[in-house]
């Protein structure tokens, strides 16, 4: 919705969609940088079916994923973090 609202012609500013909305720019900055996530990555946190795995993917752990520079590096830091959360469930 914070996209959405961002395409829209009265709205210049990330400010101005905190504001409709009752949020922080920061906040408004996070959630509009998961959408830089690779779609592949988008793709998978979608199928997960596992509730586990799923609570796993906090959306602070993803927004580290979508702050690094190229696709190449956000799958690699995604497998390691899927990695990391294989060996926490054999480990419970």
């Amino acid at each position: 919705m914070y996209a959405q609202a961002l395409r829209e012609p009265s709205i210049v500013s990330k400010s101005q969609v905190a504001e409709r909305f009752g949020v922080s720019r920061a906040r408004v900055c996070q959630v509009l940088n998961l959408l830089d996530l690779d779609p592949s990555i988008i793709q998978n946190l979608r199928s997960i079916e596992n509730i586990d795995e799923h609570n796993f993917w906090t959306e602070r752990r993803l927004r580290s994923v979508a702050l690094l520079d190229n696709k190449e590096t956000q799958l690699a830091e995604f497998d390691r973090l899927r990695q990391e959360a294989c060996r926490k469930a054999i480990l419970v």
